[in-house]
């Protein structure tokens, strides 16, 4: 239903953007995201960097509608495991030991919708909030390299596809009438996106088969052209 619904507002969007002033820019993304205690935390890095990629209609000098997407990707993690996150208490040192290499990439189609405070005169700045949409891909790819002395190859993904809701806040410096750079905080429930590996492996020598992400945030930093 909110994948339906995001597709209607892109489609209502579009008419906007050829009728009103419109913005292009791009934001640096750095991304924060933890994961339950036992679900994913010793395995993935809790940062991502990204990029963001914008376009916007300017309803007016206090209202803007805008649509993005959001890539992330963040660099292979190298993390030695052992005890219950690879489960059997009964294996032997040597072997329950394992060491893993994992990454998440997250690929994210967003519209927003954002209030922006008065524009002064002589006054540069302008402060803003939004709500918006967003249809996350998160994928979470752990492969299992070396169980103590020995080798192993073995890979399990988690993906999950889901729309979640967008809180976002930020501000804005017009550097003059076209040009302004602005910072962004955007906050995004990402607890929703938890899933299983559906690989069949049951050993918990492969790594855990279900992770369960928090609650993210994502700041960001931007600079923008309006025509």
């Amino acid at each position: 239903m909110r994948i339906l619904l995001l597709s209607v507002l892109l489609l209502i969007s579009f008419p906007l953007f050829a009728q009103l002033p419109f913005y292009l820019g791009i934001d640096g993304q750095y991304c924060r995201l933890d994961f339950q205690k036992g679900y994913g935390d010793s395995l993935f890095s809790n940062t991502t960097p990204g990029i963001n990629p914008i376009i916007g209609a300017k309803i007016n000098d206090s209202f803007a509608i805008e649509a993005g997407y959001h890539f992330s990707h963040s660099s292979k993690t190298t993390t030695l495991q052992s005890g219950p996150i690879v489960g059997n208490p009964n294996l032997l040192a040597f072997v329950s030991a394992v060491t893993f290499v994992s990454k998440t990439t997250f690929k994210e189609p967003h519209l927003k919708f954002l209030v922006f405070t008065p524009k002064l005169a002589n006054q540069p700045v302008q402060f803003f909030a939004g709500i918006g949409i967003t249809n996350t891909r998160a994928r979470f790819k752990f492969k299992a390299v070396q169980a103590g002395i020995f080798p192993v190859n073995r890979e399990r993904t988690v993906e999950k596809c889901r729309s979640l809701q967008t809180l976002t806040i930020g501000a804005l410096y017009n550097l003059n009438d076209t040009l302004s750079m602005r910072g962004t905080i955007v906050f995004k429930n990402t607890a929703r996106l938890g899933g299983f590996a559906n690989d069949g492996f049951q050993s918990a020598l492969y790594g855990i088969p279900e992770i369960k992400p928090k609650n993210s945030i994502n700041y960001g930093l931007g600079i923008f052209y309006t025509y």
